[in-house]
């Protein structure tokens, strides 16, 4: 009996359709959310997107000139218990620490030519640090004849930007404490790590530059990673 049960059952399962579940019918188009990208579409397509159901945008998907996706990740990556107010506040508070005190040099700064060199917005100075953070080679293990070898790998952007995040955020987190025993905020360590991120000095380079250390030492086992 329990073979024609099992028979039963196969033939059931080839006689099953699978179907596509979306909250919206698939006549909804995606939406066109940025200015740029509504320059680029011609008259004609224009004049069909009129006569078109078109899907609300998401969370992410925003327009508004305060609005910047890279920061809105690394609030993810601030927050802890869920409390995104009150990430968003510790970014604020850096970010108007290192303003202030690229403000101050800028104006202590008697140079014309050193003075146009100094970052004042630091929204740039945010990405900037990001950009010097990310890590071009990463290494993962890979097991051969029982021994397990770290072989260097190339980074994706977004695992790239990942670890920036997380070398960033662990740097300022040094003392756990929101005040810690030198007097300094979480907010104050972590305007100090952006301006020297931003300058290419500071714990979080000396993680990335580690890291890349680590990288050549095993260069001699890459090929590793497409042997079998």
């Amino acid at each position: 009996m329990l073979p024609l049960i099992f028979v039963f059952l196969i033939s059931s399962l080839r006689v099953l359709q699978i179907k596509n579940y979306s909250v919206y019918p698939p006549n909804y188009v995606e939406p066109i959310y940025h200015p740029d990208q509504l320059k680029k579409l011609s008259s004609d397509e224009r004049k069909e997107l009129l006569h078109k159901n078109i899907k609300p945008p998401l969370q992410n998907q925003n327009a508004s000139v305060f609005f910047d996706p890279i920061l809105r990740k690394f609030v993810n990556h601030v927050m802890k218990g869920g409390n995104k107010a009150m990430a968003r506040q510790i970014i604020e508070e850096a970010f108007e620490k290192v303003k202030r005190i690229q403000i101050r040099k800028f104006h202590l700064e008697k140079d014309v030519k050193k003075q146009e060199v100094i970052l004042t917005n630091p929204l740039e100075i945010f990405h900037k640090a990001v950009e010097n953070c990310k890590p071009v080679l990463d290494v993962t293990p890979v097991k051969k004849g029982g021994v397990v070898y770290k072989v260097p790998v190339a980074v994706p952007d977004h695992k790239a930007q990942f670890l920036a995040f997380r070398w960033l955020v662990d740097s300022s987190r040094e003392h756990e404490p929101r005040r810690s025993h030198t007097g300094e905020y979480f907010s104050d360590r972590l305007a100090k790590e952006l301006l020297d991120a931003c300058d290419n000095l500071g714990k979080t380079i000396k993680k990335k530059v580690e890291l890349h250390k680590l990288c050549e030492a095993n260069k001699a086992y890459a090929h590793y990673r497409w042997t079998k």
